[in-house]
This record gives structure tokens, C-alpha cells and sequence, in this order.
């Protein structure tokens, strides 16, 4: 004689199993799967009906389907719950270590520009194809020295309107970014335009998805050939491709936007610093 238990119902009732108590069928079903539970008082087969199938071994076998099939459910509800979400997952800003201009190790740490809602991919896409004298963005224009003719590439400076970014790379980098921010964009006053200008390069420049560090100085105010400006210092220590930063916000004549110049170059090389310099010299308005 089969052992009782739970067997696929032998009236055809579908996704449900009734319950043989040992000699007969009985009028407990249950439901096994997707679909509609089986009403109470399903009709019981007749005696002489078929009997479950049998099994081998001790008879174990639907408890050993039933066990298996609540350890799937608890893995797929495991997985749900820690898999996390590729398309949600946001990288944190950068908030480096900070330095004061001139040192050679980083400051206390102070806070890093505020991110807020800053647009680093909303520049204007328009940049200064052909080399020029002088360079001219956002009503400022500086002039630059003979040997730069390296153009570099315009989708790394995406936050900048009318952006003139030239310089060169041999035997050491240097060169300036000109060109515009605007408010639109998030971007602050002349005050806090530069820090702001400085996480962009971070998130959607060429340091963009590297866990590189920035060490910013203080912002400060100067005059640079008779005109008002907040400079920025700050280095990138990177091993691959270090940098030293000099940025300058200038409040212009149009509303809404201010001009950054930055000079960059690679630390330690004094000819590339020299001609960044030379370069500053002649900032004018335009």
C-alpha cells in the first residue's frame, strides 16, 4: 500500500495535489502552483479510482520538492534585495584634501566647492577650431606663446561656452583653458566660479571616472593687469599625469556669465611654468 501524503489530484484539478491518507483520497487539496486555489469539497475520485504514483525509497519525495522550492523563493528574494541597481547607482562627489598655494604637502582639510545642481556638460559645445592671436571668449583674451599648437580635445572642457583650450604637450604639458560659465548652469558668482570650474575638470574632464585626487587652495581676490579676479590654486598629484592648476574668474559685461582662464602645467618643469606665466601677462579685456 502507497504511505500517505500529498500526490498530484488524480480528478485533473490543475496546479493542485490531494492528500492520500494511506487506503483512499480525501477531500483535502492544495494548491502546488501558479494559478487558482481549488475550491473546498472538490470531488473526492471514486474508491476504485487510480492510487498516487509510487515512490522510491522512504517516500520523502514532496517534502524534499516542497524544501527545495522555499530555498529558490528565499534565494531570488535574497538576490532582489542585494543586487543593487546598476542603473540608480551614482558615484560620490570628490571632496579631496585641500592645500594652501606654494606648499608641498596638503593643509587641514577643508570643505570642497559646493556641487548643488552644477551642469558640467552644459557649455555650448562651440570651441576655437584654428590657432589664434589673440584668444578671445566671454569678453576676455589673452595671447599665447608661438610654440602652442596643440589643440586639446573640446568634449573634455564640455561645461565651457566659446572655450579656446590650447597649449602643448612636448617635452612637457602646458597650455590655458579659456572660456565661459554660466549661472544657467549652475555655475556661482566669480567668488565660487572657480572651486566650481575646478570639480568639473574632476567629473567630466580629464580626470573623469579616475579616483584621482585634487588638492585645492583658498580662493582669493587679485588684480591681474589692472582688473579684478579670484584666483584658484590647486595641483593634481596624479602619478600618470600630474598637474598644476592656476584658475582666474573674471566678472564680465555679460549677464549671467563669468570668464575662466586656467593655466596648467606639469610640475617641477620651470620652462612650462614660465610660458603659463608669460601667458597670464597678457590677459586683457575684450
Amino acid at each position: 500500500m502507497q504511505q500517505a501524503g500529498w500526490y498530484p489530484d488524480p480528478a485533473g484539478t490543475p496546479n493542485s495535489e490531494r492528500f492520500w491518507d494511506g487506503t483512499r483520497w480525501t477531500t483535502q487539496v492544495r494548491r502546488t502552483s501558479g494559478g487558482p486555489i481549488p475550491s473546498a469539497g472538490t470531488a473526492v475520485p471514486p474508491a476504485g479510482g487510480p492510487m498516487p504514483p509510487r515512490t522510491s525509497g522512504t517516500g520523502r519525495t514532496p517534502l524534499v520538492v516542497g524544501a527545495a522550492a522555499v530555498v529558490l523563493i528565499v534565494a531570488v528574494v535574497l538576490g532582489l534585495i542585494l543586487i543593487p541597481d546598476r542603473d540608480s547607482a551614482i558615484d560620490p562627489p570628490i571632496s579631496p584634501p585641500t592645500s594652501e598655494p606654494g606648499t608641498s604637502g596638503p593643509a587641514s582639510p577643508t570643505p570642497g566647492p559646493a556641487r548643488g545642481d552644477l551642469d558640467c556638460w552644459a557649455g555650448n559645445q562651440s570651441a576655437t577650431g584654428a590657432k589664434e592671436t589673440p584668444y578671445i571668449s566671454t569678453g576676455l583674451a589673452y595671447e599665447a606663446p608661438g610654440s602652442w599648437g596643440f589643440r586639446f580635445a573640446k568634449d573634455q572642457w564640455a561645461w565651457l561656452d566659446d572655450q579656446a583650450v590650447w597649449g602643448s604637450t612636448r617635452p612637457a604639458t602646458r597650455g590655458v583653458a579659456l572660456g565661459g560659465l554660466n549661472q544657467q548652469a549652475g555655475f556661482g558668482g566669480p567668488e565660487q566660479a572657480g572651486q566650481q570650474h575646478l570639480t568639473c575638470l574632476m567629473e567630466a574632464g580629464v580626470y573623469a571616472g579616475e579616483q584621482t585626487e585634487i588638492r585645492i587652495g583658498e580662493t582669493t581676490e587679485v588684480e591681474v593687469n589692472g582688473m579684478k579676479a579670484y584666483q584658484t590654486e590647486a595641483s593634481v598629484p596624479s602619478t600618470q599625469d600630474p598637474l598644476q592648476l592656476q584658475v582666474l574668474v573674471f566678472p564680465t559685461r555679460t549677464s549671467g556669465s563669468v570668464a575662466v582662464w586656467m593655466g596648467f602645467w606639469t610640475p617641477g618643469d620651470a620652462a612650462a611654468e614660465a610660458e603659463v606665466r608669460t601667458a597670464r601677462d597678457t590677459i586683457r579685456a575684450a
